[in-house]
Order: C-alpha cells, then sequence, then structure tokens
C-alpha cells in the first residue's frame, strides 16, 4: 500500500496538471493544493497560509463567466463542472487553463468544497488557433484545385501544389494507420532524415516516449471523429534517437485511397521557446532588478515628464502607486526650480554625471538629499530624447557625515578636556593633540608642542622616541633600544603597546608614568598617527611596595609565631627551676649569682619572644582607657636617664585630653625604642622630641589609605636631628632583623616591635626622613573615648601562699612544665592533683570524692582542648575556678575559639611568683557562673579578641 502511495504521489508530482480543493465560502479559500502549482509561480503556502484564495487568481475578465458557471452548476445539483478560462500567474502571466471540477456536498446536500483538476493549456490553445487558419488556407487551395476543369490544368496546379510543399519552411505530413505515408523534405531535415528515409516509418518511432501516448492518442481519436484541437506542441526525436526536438503541430482530417487519414503542418519551436523562455527570464531579471534596486531608477521623456520609474522612486518621491508617479514633471520635485536646469546644462556639456548631488521635494514637501547617476537618451539622429539614471538617497549619510564631524570635534573636546593625560600624533609624528592633564603633569602647555615633534622634551633631556612615534613609524624593533624591557606589546590591545619608566624631571623627585600606544587607522585600515595615555602611577608603586612590605612583615611574623609556643614551653621550667635554686642558695653562696644568671638569659629570651610576637601582632594586649599624655609624662625621667648626656629631650603636650585604649607597657616600649632609634642616629649629639596631640587624618600627609579611620586620632610624634636615611634604607626599616648598626650591636628588632604594636592597636606609622634632615615618626592611633576616673585604690600584694585545704587540679601536656607548675604550687602550701591529658584528667575526677578549689589547664592539648575540659569539670564539680595558661600567641587561640573574650589567661613562660600570684588570684575570684560580671581590671591578664 505505501509503494502505490508513493506511485500515486510521483504520478501527480509529475503531472502538469494542478489538483486544488477549494472552500464554497467567499473568494473561494484554498484547503488543498499540489507541490506543482509552482509552474504559475506560486507555492502551496501562498494559499494554505490564507494569503491567496482561488478565486484571487481568476483573470478579472473571466471570473464572473466562471461564478456563473459554478452558480449554475449548483442550483442544478450537477456533480461536476468543466470549464476554459485564463489565471494569473505569480509574475502577472496570463494562461489559459482547462478546470475539471467536482462539487462536494454535505448530507444535507449544501455545496462545501470544490475538488478541481487544471491543466494548462496555453499552448495548445494558441496551436488550435493557427491549425484552424491553415486548415482554411489548405480548403481555400483544395477549392481552388477542384475548379480546375482540364486535366492538363489540374496536373499543372498539382506539380504547383507540390513545390510549394516542399519548399516550405514548414514540415507537412500525411499518416494512416499510425504509418507516415507522405512527407516533405522540410519535416525529414528537422528530424536529421531524408524523405525516402522518414516515409514509411511508424510515428511510435519518431516521438519522445513520454510524449508518445498524447500524440497517438490523439490521432485515434481524430480519426474515430472526436472533436479535438487542431494543433498542440510534443516531442519528435531527432535521429541520432536522443536530442528532442520541440514541435508545434497542425492537423486535419482527410480521405486518401478510399480511407481516413491525417493530414498536417510540424514546425520546429526549441529555438522559439528557448527564446521565449530566455526573454521571460531576462524580462524577469530586468524586472526584478528595477523592482527591488535599491537606489530609484527613472527616465523622463523631453519635456521632463516619468514615463519609467521604479518602485524605489515611488516610495522616495511619496507616491502611493507607480501609475500615481508616472507622468509627473520630474522638475517640480526638485527644491531649486534652477537646480533642474543646472543638472540639464552640466548634461549637455558632459553627456553623463556621477554622484551630482542635489535636492529633492518628497510629495508632501519634506525636503531629501540624493546623489544622480544619469545620462542624456538621444535617438539615431542625435535628437534630445529625455534623460534617465537613478537617484541615491543620501538624506542619512549627509546626516551622517555631519554627526561625525561633530562627533570628532565632540572627541577632540573630550580628550582635551580628560583627567587622563594623552597626546595624538599624525603620519608625520607631529603633535595634533595634547590634552590639558598632560600639560598639567609635565608643565608643558599644548600651544609648545602642537604642530612640532618635540614632545620628548616633556619627558626626557634628550632626542628618544615615544612608543607613539615607533608605532607610527612601524619600527618596534626599536622598543628595546629606546625602552629596553620597560615596554611590551599589550594583550589586552591590538597594535598597542604598554610601558613604564621613572622619569626623573617630572615634579619634584620625579614621577613613575605607566603608559599606552596604540595606532590609530581609518576605516579603510590605513595608519593615520597614534595615540599614547599617560597615568601617573608614583602613588599606586608606592601603595604596593608597602604591601609588599606588610607581607615580607606578616611572613615572618607567622614564622616568629610558630617557634613561640615550643619555645615558651622550654623557657618555663627554666624560669621556674632557675627560681627554685634563687631561693635554695644564700645570696654569698657562688652558686646564687650562677642562678641568677640562668633566670636573666631566660628573662631575655622570654623578653626576645613577646618582641618577635609584638612586631608579628600577635601578642596579648591589656588594654584600658588611658591620655597617652600621661604615659609620655610618666616615662620621661626613665627616658632622661637612658639617653646620653649629649641627647636634649623636649617634649610638648597637647591641652586637650589625648584618650586612647591601649596596652600601657606595649606604648611604652614603643617610646623606649623610638627614642633610643633616635639617640643611635645621633652619634654626635643632638636633640629628641617627643610631642602628643590630636589630630585629623586628612591633614596629614603621608596616611596609608584604608589602615585607619579617617577622623580625628591621636598623634604622637618622635622626632630628631641626627643622620636621617636614604630611600633603600626607609623601605627596610621595619622589617625584622634589618639594621645599619655594626654587628653584635643590635638585634634589628626595635622598630620592626614599634611597627608591630602600633598595627595591633589599629594604628598606622608614618615616617618622615632623608639624609642629613633627621627623622620624624609620626605615630596615628584611633581616638578613645572618654577617660572615666576612679578614686586610687590602695595597692595592695597579693598573697602567694595556700590557705589550708586548698586543692588545685593542674592539666599540662608538656611534662617539664606540668613538674614545675606541681613544685612551684606544692611549694606555696596546696594540694596539688596533676594529669598530663585532658582524658586522664577526667578519669581521675571520676573517682576522686575531695573538694577542689581552682582547675589550671593548658588551653591547647590533643583530643580534648582546655576549655572542653573545664566545661567536663564543672559537670563533675559545679561552679569550679578555671585559670587557663598557654604559650601560643593570641591569634592562634582566637582562631580555634577555644576561649572566649574575658576569661583568665596565663601566658608562658611564668615564673613562680607569676604562677602563685595568678592562682591566688584566680581562687579568690568569683566562682564559675559569675564570670560574665568581671572586667579586664580584675585580673592581671584576659584574654581578649585581636584588635
Amino acid at each position: 500500500m505505501t509503494d502505490r502511495l508513493r506511485e500515486l504521489e510521483d504520478i501527480v508530482r509529475k503531472s502538469p496538471a494542478v489538483c486544488f480543493v477549494w472552500s464554497a465560502a467567499e473568494g473561494w479559500p484554498v484547503e488543498f493544493v499540489t507541490d506543482n502549482v509552482s509552474q504559475f509561480g506560486y507555492s502551496p503556502e501562498d494559499f494554505l497560509s490564507g494569503n491567496l484564495r482561488y478565486a484571487s487568481i481568476v483573470h478579472p475578465d473571466d471570473l464572473a463567466g466562471l461564478r456563473a458557471d459554478v452558480s449554475r452548476c449548483c442550483e442544478q445539483g450537477e456533480s461536476e463542472l468543466s470549464a476554459c478560462y485564463r489565471i494569473r500567474t505569480g509574475s502577472g502571466e496570463a494562461r489559459m487553463v482547462e478546470d475539471h471540477t467536482q462539487v462536494r456536498r454535505d448530507a444535507s446536500g449544501a455545496v462545501t468544497h470544490f475538488q478541481g483538476i487544471v491543466l494548462d493549456v496555453t499552448e495548445r490553445h494558441r496551436a488550435q488557433v493557427e491549425l484552424e487558419h491553415a486548415n482554411r488556407t489548405l480548403e481555400v487551395l483544395r477549392a481552388r484545385t477542384m475548379r480546375l476543369a482540364a486535366e492538363d490544368a489540374l496536373r499543372e496546379s498539382e506539380e504547383k501544389y507540390r513545390t510549394v510543399l516542399e519548399h516550405s519552411h514548414d514540415g507537412i505530413f500525411m499518416a494512416q494507420d499510425d504509418v507516415i505515408v507522405f512527407c516533405n523534405r522540410a519535416l525529414a531535415s528537422m528530424l536529421g532524415m531524408q524523405v525516402e528515409e522518414l516515409q514509411g516509418r511508424a510515428i511510435s518511432e519518431i516521438i519522445v516516449p513520454e510524449d508518445l501516448d498524447l500524440v497517438l492518442g490523439r490521432h485515434r481519436q481524430r480519426i474515430e471523429g472526436v472533436e479535438l484541437p487542431e494543433s498542440y506542441e510534443f516531442r519528435a526525436l531527432h535521429r541520432d534517437g536522443v536530442t528532442p526536438v520541440l514541435v508545434h503541430m497542425s492537423v486535419g482530417l482527410c480521405t486518401y485511397l478510399g480511407r481516413k487519414a491525417t493530414v498536417g503542418t510540424v514546425r520546429d519551436v526549441t529555438q522559439e521557446r528557448m527564446q521565449e523562455i530566455a526573454l521571460r527570464e531576462s524580462e524577469s531579471k530586468y524586472r526584478s532588478v528595477i523592482e527591488n534596486i535599491q537606489d530609484a531608477f527613472y527616465r523622463s521623456d523631453a519635456q521632463g515628464r516619468l514615463i519609467m520609474a521604479s518602485p524605489s522612486l515611488v516610495r522616495l518621491l511619496g507616491y502611493e502607486s507607480l501609475d500615481e508617479c508616472l507622468n509627473v514633471d520630474i522638475s517640480t520635485a526638485y527644491a531649486d526650480p534652477g537646480a533642474r536646469q543646472e543638472l540639464l546644462r552640466t548634461l549637455l556639456e558632459r553627456g553623463v554625471i556621477s554622484d551630482y548631488e542635489v535636492t529633492l521635494l518628497r510629495r508632501d514637501g519634506t525636503p531629501i538629499v540624493v546623489a544622480t547617476s544619469s545620462r542624456l537618451r538621444l535617438d539615431e539622429h542625435g535628437e534630445f530624447l529625455g534623460v534617465e539614471g537613478i537617484f541615491r538617497d543620501v538624506t542619512q549619510s549627509k546626516r551622517a557625515e555631519a554627526a561625525l564631524r561633530e562627533s570628532e570635534e565632540r572627541l577632540q573636546r573630550f580628550l582635551r578636556g580628560s583627567p587622563i593625560p594623552c597626546f595624538v600624533i599624525g603620519p608625520d609624528h607631529r603633535v595634533v593633540l595634547w590634552n590639558d592633564a598632560l600639560a598639567e603633569l609635565t608643565n608643558v602647555p599644548a600651544e609648545q608642542v602642537i604642530g612640532t615633534r618635540d614632545h620628548w622634551r616633556a619627558f626626557y633631556d634628550v632626542p628618544q622616541s615615544c612608543l607613539a612615534d615607533l608605532l607610527v613609524a612601524g619600527d618596534s624593533s626599536a622598543m628595546a633600544v629606546w625602552h629596553g624591557g620597560s615596554a611590551r606589546r599589550s594583550t589586552l590591545i591590538d597594535e598597542a603597546f604598554v610601558g613604564m619608566e621613572f622619569f626623573p624631571m617630572l615634579r619634584k623627585g620625579g614621577r613613575w608614568l605607566h603608559y599606552t600606544a596604540a595606532a590609530v587607522r581609518d576605516r579603510s585600515g590605513v595608519l593615520i598617527g597614534a595615540i599614547e595615555t599617560i597615568e601617573d602611577v608614583t602613588e599606586l608603586r608606592r601603595a604596593d611596595e608597602q604591601l609588599r612590605r606588610s607581607q615580607r612583615l606578616e611572613s615572618i611574623g607567622r614564622l616568629a609565631a610558630g617557634v613561640a609556643h615550643d619555645f615558651n614551653n622550654m623557657l618555663t621550667p627554666i624560669m621556674g627551676y632557675a627560681g627554685f635554686l634563687l631561693a635554695s642558695l644564700q645570696p654569698l653562696d657562688e652558686r646564687h649569682g650562677h642562678a641568677e644568671q640562668i633566670l636573666r638569659a631566660a628573662q631575655r629570651s622570654r623578653d626576645l619572644t613577646r618582641q618577635l610576637l609584638a612586631f608579628s601582632r600577635k601578642q596579648v594586649l591589656d588594654l584600658k582607657a588611658i591620655d597617652l599624655r600621661e604615659i609620655v609624662s610618666g616615662l620621661q625621667n626613665l627616658l632622661r636617664r637612658t639617653l646620653r648626656e649629649d641627647i636634649e629631650l623636649r617634649i610638648g603636650l597637647a591641652a586637650e585630653v589625648c584618650p586612647i585604649l591601649a596596652d600601657v607597657g606595649q606604648i611604652e616600649q614603643v617610646l623606649m625604642n623610638l627614642t633610643v632609634n633616635a639617640q643611635d642616629a645621633m652619634p654626635g649629639g643632638g636633640m629628641v622630641a617627643l610631642e602628643v596631640g590630636i589630630g585629623h587624618t586628612d591633614a596629614l600627609a603621608g596616611v596609608p589609605v584604608g589602615e585607619i579611620a579617617p577622623g580625628p586620632c591621636v598623634v604622637l610624634t618622635v622626632s630628631d636631628t641626627g643622620t636621617g636615611m636614604d630611600e633603600e634604607t626607609r623601605e627596610h626599616v621595619f622589617e625584622p632583623f634589618f639594621t645599619t648598626k655594626v654587628q653584635g650591636a643590635g638585634t634589628g628588632l626595635g622598630l620592626a616591635t614599634v611597627h608591630g604594636i602600633v598595627k595591633q592597636h589599629g594604628g598606622v606609622i608614618v615616617l618622615e626622613t632623608s639624609p642629613g634632615a633627621g627623622s620624624t615618626f609620626r605615630i596615628l592611633l584611633p581616638l578613645g573615648t572618654s577617660i572615666q576616673r576612679s578614686p586610687a585604690e590602695q595597692e595592695t600584694t597579693p598573697s602567694r601562699f595556700a590557705r589550708p585545704g586548698e586543692t588545685l587540679l593542674v592539666v599540662e601536656d608538656s611534662k617539664p612544665v606540668l613538674d614545675f607548675a606541681v613544685a612551684a604550687l606544692e611549694g606555696a602550701g596546696y594540694r596539688v592533683l596533676s594529669a598530663g591529658s585532658g582524658g586522664e584528667c577526667l578519669q581521675m575526677l571520676a573517682s576522686y570524692q575531695g573538694a577542689l578549689d581552682l582547675l589550671l589547664t593548658d588551653v591547647v592539648m590533643p583530643n580534648m582542648n582546655g576549655r572542653e575540659l573545664s566545661e567536663r569539670a564543672r559537670q563533675v564539680f559545679p561552679g569550679l575556678r578555671t585559670l587557663y595558661m598557654s604559650g601560643y600567641p593570641q591569634d592562634v587561640i582566637d582562631q580555634q575559639g577555644i576561649l572566649e573574650a574575658g576569661v583568665r589567661l596565663l601566658r608562658k613562660p611564668f615564673t613562680i611568683q607569676e604562677l602563685t600570684t595568678s592562682v591566688r588570684d584566680a581562687i579568690e575570684s568569683p566562682r564559675a557562673g559569675a564570670d560574665a560580671a568581671q572586667g579586664p581590671g580584675d585580673s592581671p591578664i584576659w584574654v581578649r579578641n585581636r584588635v
């Protein structure tokens, strides 16, 4: 069934007949049409989309008759309708068609649809007309022949008739029983044969197989007396059996030897049809060009009337239709009547003009600018017939040109007023633009360089090519000669180079400039110059150097913090057992002095560790609100005793309070380190000045952005009249272990410690120095809250010894530290329980039945930290007080979230006195659960979040 369906579809597709199904509604909407409707210049989508209805393609002159035939058929109840009428093709051509239509009705008998088969019979219709004419001619010849009375006259007439047949350009034949019994030389030659060769052949032998049924069928029907058109076309076969010959045949019936025969004339229309097709294609192409050309085509006669116009001209002049546009006097479309005459005079002089601009008026009076290319039309005698040519609407391009000029002027203004310094040079290396920002940067006004090649003078003290020059010259190989490694090809912009150099001539101290040069080309790609933009990155480089310096300090700080824990654990038993030795020896004993040296060495090691933690900003701070003036006042006597006699100390304190939140000991160390550093910078004596006051970050030069909150601040200034520092020394002065002193004269941690303490207090330090001009360290600290004074309390020295029955639990994973702590606390009279881990401690508590006054535990331990241990111990001993100890820096404790702010912490390494004093304070503090009400003033050391 599928193969049969495909065969039927193929037959329909190859059939010349087009099948339609259209509705009986108004206009006959098409609901089905076969693909071969393309032979009429339409596609199925044209009908099925509703854009075309069947009535719209019927020739207007035949539509009324067709409607009448359809109405008659429907009213009389007929089921079939045959009609012959004309239709209009997609190109507007009229074609004659035969329509065989079936009428479809619904159950009630009402007509719903028409199903028609439409066949193009245009050529057959034309051939029939021509055949009828030929038959009439034959009848005339036959009548004349029969009127000859005499036999001799008859033979003479027959001879003449034969001569006419033999010399006729059309082929003439007679066929009987499908066999050619007579033909003339014209027909034989047409098929590439001789007369003798063609006569006696069957008609089927000279017909293209596809057309054989058509020709034989009509021949038999005609013999049988069926009324058929007398002429039609088919394809005959040339003698070579391959080449088809398109012929137009007109046929009639006659009697030959007492039997019916077919007689006809045959004309070769192959070339004629090919010429018609070529002509139609040419006309179609010409029409398509005229109809679709963007430029407006026109042709006018000698009086200036339009006799031909393209649709684009109709649209250009604002007319509704071509008919409305034709015969318009073209001179009336000119905005200036004299412009038409001027154009004609120019044409008479040149014959042809190109891109000649005139202003036309649209029908509504709107002016448009057009460029015309036109020529004169002359006849063979040279007489003027009119003008033809094209109009191109250039109104928008003219506006675009004006806009481009305005844009270029605007761009010039933008570049001149741009905050980014830049200059532009032309292909001759002369400066064409030098903007105001560049003039301000280089202190070279534009009038000094515009039009010259001296732009190098703004940057160099000797003639040197800028990047823009190298781009204009097309010589990037010279980059290494002029700029070395400071310039490179841009990765962001094609044909551009970027570079960075230090220009000592620019301003005081020189400037670092980052510059970008890019080639400038016109629309056709021709190089017309180069633009170079410049950015002052001096401050950016300084900030970058500060960032790298901070990163170096941070790296060293992390190293220092890493060793602090283990070092502190080692120092704790050293300091502790040295204390035991001192307590057990008499002062006159030689070993007493040895023990003192051990203790001093351990304390110096502890101080060095704390210095490392200070500069890395990992030291634990004991912050309190205080007036910075009080710290300086309280330290000035010590400072005077510390300085040499040839050093003068001057102190200047502001009248107003200078409140800060600070660790007093750390700030005192800052003052001491800076003062000693100033003394070392004045080997021949000099003056050190300390000043304290209120300042504002915006009013102070060199303050790094983002490192301190903008606004009021407390300013501590330490200045000296010493040797000062060069730029290289200044860049490394805050780095740890960096020193300009001779080997062994300093550790290089003094200023590094100052820098770390200031940073940890949320402040910044600014250094102003130059060789021979001394140094000024300006420290900016955040402004603290108002200082609340409380009545002075009498200082008492807390007891370091236990009261009867007090029991402690010490937990430490470092055995040397644990042994020392147990020995020290037992020596102070406490009953001490000890454990090496949290798990061991909990096992002990599970079976312990006595009282417990304090848990002393290390903070960071394997498996269970001090905080977790304290919480679990309180489940067994509710309200148990806890004192923590640790050798880790503050940030490690903070990051791990081990302790909350406000809890007690004993820093390692510690002495016997520091241990016993902290334990005594912890025991006498409120029990756990009330810790939230305590403050930093309740304990010597408190854990706090980092500043």
